[in-house]
């Protein structure tokens, strides 16, 4: 993001892409004025306002001091912090006696999701969300839009909380607004089917919400009555966290926290907000490294027999992204073994053998069984970000409109996947301040996500993974300039050899689940069949999760009308 300062007063032009967008400022209100209406942020804190005035407005070092000095003589008080940040910042005890501010000191909150029909984690995030607005007193109105991306009758709409207003839009509705994603080139045609795939449920989303900026519905936050924030989610997050006990609940004001973000950080659009439980990513490529949990955990149970006490075991040091086996991000080694059932400690050994045999179906679900993601409480500063998921903050509503969720079609039938993290690179690539990452941990579960038919999963699966890994490629090129046909060789080879170590792990697991039969448990007995099945199946979907080659000549097409695409894509609002 660029300005070009053009009075002595507080106003600026913003270039955006090709675009050009007033801005101003005055009594501690920094607004957008764009094509769908004037956008405003209440900007507090002197931090704040130097990072407000440095970023979109374009000034110097030294006129945003001379700026912040003549703020302090004429208006002190916009500058000092106000006493309510502090409910959103850090677990819940850091605040106490804090109380919350008026109305007009924070933003009504908008969250947007696309269901693709379960009911029951639809109605813990809506359940949840009405806990998190009573329990924390958070003055702004709050309200939810959904998207169904679903048949009419492919799930039973549950219990909406009192005083949370909902409202459902079909996703039939919004076929023209797809439709015009495809022929823009961002999208493949939508055809009919259901539900439809990440990328075009987003976009069915951005157009839900354009048709409400344009047309009110009765009982949502709109930005033309108070200043909202759009919180896209989604359907199977809760707003609650998995603390470092293992233990659920609120350990944080998560609407003060967005409150806290959208009042301090002006030069920032969209946070991309954090997850604890399990983690948003395919389940097989988080599998590896709790096989190895596994297969230490069955081993520690052979040598110690089915009575004595199961030992506790601290985790090891922490390891950057453990719990995903295709990380770069972390040194290649040998990552050691988390613990399994540390709550059990000092209960027989057996019982906890009972409890993993009970377990393994949930690797089914892609769930952790030993390396879930945790929020011990601590706030790090944004920082910017690719990994763009299910959790996305638009400080900016105006942003929703910036960039696609680009999804291609290959010639083989494959429709990639990865479209959000398509959609970072595209910001990171155009405005590198747009988009951070910070602190907003919201809870993730895959609880049934397996669906009812394995079988079907594993005759997709080779389509399945080189949608990912073709989806991962593009974003890499993206955002750097090494060449898409060695991203793409690179990841398909790493792919492949992790799905062989994998059959190899699942091999040691189910050795390790036989030999529990020695102990002659009669409950035990019954449980070996269905685990034994579960390991069998998994391996089965490893075995069928190849990557299929891609051509790297056809995705280098894709990405290199994709500047025209977006452009079109943008001219449609």
């Amino acid at each position: 993001m660029s300005a070009r300062f053009t009075s002595p007063g507080p106003t600026a032009v913003v270039a955006e892409g090709a675009r050009q967008i007033p801005v101003s400022f005055q009594d501690g209100i920094y607004t957008r004025h764009t094509r769908w209406g004037a956008f405003h942020r209440r900007v507090v804190g002197r931090a704040a306002l130097h990072a407000l005035f440095r970023g979109p407005f374009g000034l110097s070092e030294q006129q945003a001091q001379a700026r912040l000095h003549e703020m302090s003589q004429e208006h002190p008080a916009l500058l000092a912090d106000p006493a309510w940040l502090a409910l959103g910042r850090g677990a819940l005890h850091s605040s106490q006696g804090v109380a919350p501010p008026p109305r007009a000191e924070v933003p009504d909150v908008l969250v947007a999701l696309a269901t693709v029909g379960r009911p029951a984690s639809l109605g813990r995030l809506l359940r949840t969300l009405a806990q998190e607005r009573a329990a924390s007193s958070y003055p702004g109105r709050v309200g939810v839009l959904v998207v169904e991306n679903h048949a009419p009758d492919g799930a039973q709409q549950g219990a909406v909380p009192d005083g949370l207003p909902v409202h459902r839009i079909p996703i039939g509705q919004l076929r023209g607004a797809l439709d015009g994603a495809a022929r823009a080139g961002v999208l493949p045609p939508v055809g009919e089917r259901l539900p439809l795939p990440i990328g075009a449920a987003r976009e069915a989303q951005v157009a839900a919400l354009h048709e409400h900026l344009a047309r009110p519905l009765p009982g949502l936050p709109h930005p033309a009555q108070h200043p909202t924030v759009v919180w896209m989610v989604d359907d199977d997050l809760a707003f609650q966290q998995l603390d470092a006990s293992q233990q659920i609940g609120r350990r944080t004001h998560l609407l003060f926290r967005v409150a806290r973000y959208w009042a301090t950080l002006p030069q920032h659009a969209v946070v991309l907000g954090t997850f604890t439980g399990d983690p948003p990513i395919p389940g097989l490529d988080g599998l590896g490294g709790q096989l190895d949990d596994l297969i230490a955990a069955l081993e520690r149970m052979r040598s110690l027999g089915p009575e004595a006490p199961w030992p506790l075991q601290p985790a090891p040091p922490a390891v950057v992204d453990a719990y995903y086996d295709l990380s770069e991000a972390r040194r290649t080694g040998t990552v050691a073994a988390w613990p399994y059932a540390p709550d059990a400690a000092g209960r027989p050994t057996h019982e906890v053998a009972r409890r993993l045999l009970a377990e393994l179906p949930q690797l089914v679900d892609g769930r952790q069984l030993t390396r879930p993601l945790t929020w011990s409480g601590e706030d790090v500063p944004p920082r910017p970000s690719l990994r763009r998921g299910g959790n996305t903050l638009f400080l900016d509503v105006d942003a929703l409109f910036r960039w696609p969720t680009p999804v291609m079609a290959t010639s083989d039938g494959v429709e990639t996947r990865r479209a959000d993290t398509l959609w970072a690179a595209l910001a990171m690539s155009e405005e590198p301040d747009a988009v951070v990452e910070a602190p907003l941990p919201l809870l993730h579960g895959r609880q049934g996500q397996a669906g009812p038919s394995l079988e079907v999963s594993v005759a997709r699966a080779a389509s399945t993974t080189a949608a990912q890994v073709r989806g991962v490629a593009l974003a890499r090129a993206l955002s750097s300039d090494r060449p898409l046909a060695e991203l793409l060789r690179r990841r398909e080879a790493q792919v492949s050899s992790h799905r062989e170590r994998l059959l190899e792990r699942l091999a040691l697991v189910r050795t390790g689940v036989l030999r529990l039969a020695d102990w002659q448990d009669p409950a035990m007995q019954d449980q070996l069949p269905g685990a034994v099945h579960v390991l069998d199946a998994l391996a089965r979907m490893a075995r069928a999760s190849v990557p299929r080659p891609g051509d790297p000549d056809e995705l280098a097409a894709f990405l290199r009308q994709l500047p025209h695409a977006v452009r079109a894509w943008r001219g449609r609002w």
